[in-house]
C-alpha cells in the first residue's frame, strides 16, 4: 500500500486503491458529516492521477434563485475545465448539458491513462433544482464514461439527507449507477490515540478520552490542537472562551440543544479560538430575531473594547453599523462610494444609496411616502410648510422648537421625533409642520436654526412667497 499523509482510513484507502486497480469505470459516492476528511482522503489517494476536479459554491438561502445559483455554479464549473487544461477560447457553457459535453472532450485529450474525476460538494453544486445537474451526470456516465474502462467518477456531499434522496437511495437518480458508496465516519477513539502519537502529543489515556469527547473524533478539530499544550490547557482555554461570550453553561450541549443566538456564540468564541487580532463578521445577525441581534451587538461591543479586537462587520442592516461601529465604508456594486466617521456618514451623507441606507434606520424618513401618497396628515393649509430638521451633536438638547415658536411667533406641530446615540454622539431629527403667525416668521426660524448647524430642509410648501 501506498503511503499517505493520513491516519486510519485504513479500510476506505484499501477500497479506493482496488477501485483504481479496476479493469473498468467506476462511480463512487462519498458522504458523511463535515470536515471528517472526505475531500482530503480522496486528494490525498487520488490526487496524482486527477484529470478533473470541481467544488460547489454555497449560497446563503436568501441568495438561492434557480437562475443566479445555476449560472455561479456553472462558472466555477468553467473556470476548473480551464484549470485542468481546456482552451481558454472554449466559450462558457449555458447549461448542465453543455458543461459535461467539454468535461467529455477535455477528458479525451487525457489519453488513456486512468483518469480520476472528482465533483466535490455535489448538492452545492446541484443547487436548489438539482434534477437537471443529477440528469445530465446520469447521462454523461451512461452514454460515455462507464464505456472508456478507464474513469474513476467521485461525487462527494456533506449534506448526508441530499446525497441520501437524490445518489445513494434506491428512489435516487444515480442509484443504479453507482458500482460503490462510501460513507465517512468520525475518527474512532483508537485512531485519535494514534493520530496523537503520530504528531508526538503527549497525552494520557485520560487526556485522549477528554479531546475524544470534546472534539467527537473530528480529524479538522484534532488537527487544530496545539501539541505544546497539554488537554487540560486547552478544556481551561475552551471554558474561557465560552466564559467571555457568555455561553458557559452550555459546555456539554449538543448543536441541536442551542438557540440561533447561542450558535452564534460558539461560532465567535471559536473564532477567538486562534486569538486573531481582526475578527471579520459577515452578516453575523441577519438570521436573529431583535433580541437576539441586540444582544450579539452588545458581546462584540463588548469584545472591542476589553480585548483591544478590531472588528470589520459586513451587513446590509444599517441599524447594526449604527449600534456598533466607528467607522463605515458604503460599497455599491463593488465600488466604494462613500466612507468615513460613523457620525459624520449618519449626519451628512453625500452620497444618495447611503442616504437611503441610512432613511431605513428611522421613522422620520416615512414623511416622503406620506407626502407622495398624499396622505392626510401632510394635507397643509395657506401659511404652513412641512419642514424637516437634522441636529447634530450638542445642539440636539437644546430647546430649539419652543424658541422659534416663541420669538417667531410660528405654530408648530411635530409629525416625526428621533434621537439617538451613534457613537456615543447624539443625531436626532424632526419633521414638523410650521404655520407662521405672521410674516416671514419661518423664513427667520429657518435662518436662526441653520446658524445654529442644523440642516433645514423644506419638504412641502404653501406660504404665500412672493
Amino acid at each position: 500500500m501506498a503511503k499517505y499523509n493520513l491516519i486510519g482510513r485504513q479500510k476506505e484507502i484499501e477500497e479506493l486503491e482496488r477501485l483504481y486497480s479496476s479493469n473498468k469505470s467506476e462511480f463512487l459516492a462519498i458522504y458523511g458529516r463535515r470536515r471528517v476528511g472526505k475531500s482530503y482522503l480522496i486528494d490525498e489517494v487520488y490526487g496524482e492521477n486527477m484529470a478533473f476536479s470541481a467544488v460547489g459554491v454555497y449560497f446563503k438561502k436568501e441568495d438561492r434563485s434557480d437562475l443566479r445559483c445555476r449560472q455561479e455554479q456553472l462558472a466555477h464549473f468553467y473556470e476548473s475545465l480551464l484549470q485542468y487544461g481546456m482552451s481558454v477560447e472554449t466559450p462558457m457553457p449555458n447549461s448542465w448539458r453543455e458543461a459535461f459535453r467539454l468535461l467529455r472532450q477535455l477528458l479525451e485529450n487525457c489519453g488513456k491513462r486512468r483518469k480520476v474525476v472528482f465533483l466535490d460538494e455535489l448538492p452545492w453544486l446541484a443547487g436548489p433544482q438539482s434534477s437537471e445537474l443529477i440528469a445530465e451526470l446520469g447521462f454523461f456516465w451512461n452514454s460515455w464514461a462507464c464505456k472508456q474502462r478507464n474513469i474513476i467518477l467521485v461525487v462527494c456531499g456533506s449534506a448526508t439527507s441530499w446525497m441520501l434522496d437524490n445518489v445513494i437511495r434506491e428512489y435516487g437518480g444515480l442509484y443504479s449507477r453507482l458500482t460503490m458508496k462510501m460513507q465517512l465516519h468520525p475518527f474512532t477513539l483508537g485512531e485519535c490515540e494514534q493520530y496523537y502519537k503520530d504528531r508526538d502529543f503527549h497525552f494520557s489515556r485520560y487526556e485522549i478520552a477528554l479531546a475524544y469527547m470534546a472534539l467527537g473524533g473530528i480529524p479538522y478539530y484534532n488537527r487544530l490542537i496545539d501539541a505544546e499544550k497539554t488537554v487540560k490547557e486547552i478544556e481551561e482555554k475552551v471554558m474561557a472562551l465560552l466564559e467571555l461570550v457568555d455561553i458557559k453553561e452550555k459546555a456539554f450541549a449538543y448543536p441541536s440543544q442551542l438557540s440561533g443566538g447561542q450558535k452564534q456564540r460558539v461560532a465567535i468564541a471559536r473564532a477567538l479560538a486562534n486569538e486573531p487580532n481582526i475578527l471579520l463578521c459577515d452578516e453575523a445577525t441577519s438570521a436573529l430575531d431583535p433580541q437576539t441581534t441586540s444582544s450579539i451587538l452588545k458581546l462584540l461591543k463588548k469584545l472591542n473594547e476589553t480585548l483591544g479586537l478590531t472588528i470589520v462587520v459586513i451587513t446590509h442592516e444599517m441599524n447594526v453599523v449604527k449600534e456598533l461601529c466607528h467607522k463605515v465604508a458604503v460599497m455599491n456594486k463593488g465600488v466604494l462610494i462613500e466612507e468615513g466617521n460613523i457620525f459624520d456618514v449618519f449626519s451628512a451623507p453625500k452620497n444618495q444609496i447611503t442616504k437611503d441606507f441610512i432613511d431605513t434606520t428611522s421613522n422620520v424618513s416615512k414623511i416622503y411616502s406620506l407626502v407622495e401618497e398624499k396622505d392626510e396628515l401632510t394635507k397643509i393649509k395657506p401659511n404652513e410648510c412641512i419642514v424637516r430638521l437634522r441636529y447634530k451633536k450638542g445642539n440636539v438638547v437644546e430647546p430649539m422648537v419652543s424658541h422659534i415658536s416663541r420669538v417667531y411667533n410660528v405654530d408648530i406641530n411635530i409629525i416625526f421625533a428621533n434621537v439617538e446615540v451613534v457613537d456615543e454622539s447624539h443625531l436626532g431629527g424632526l419633521v414638523v409642520i410650521m404655520h407662521e403667525l405672521e410674516k416671514d416668521g419661518i423664513k427667520k426660524s429657518i435662518l436662526f436654526l441653520q446658524e445654529k448647524n442644523i440642516d433645514v430642509e423644506v419638504i412641502l410648501d404653501a406660504r404665500n412667497i412672493d
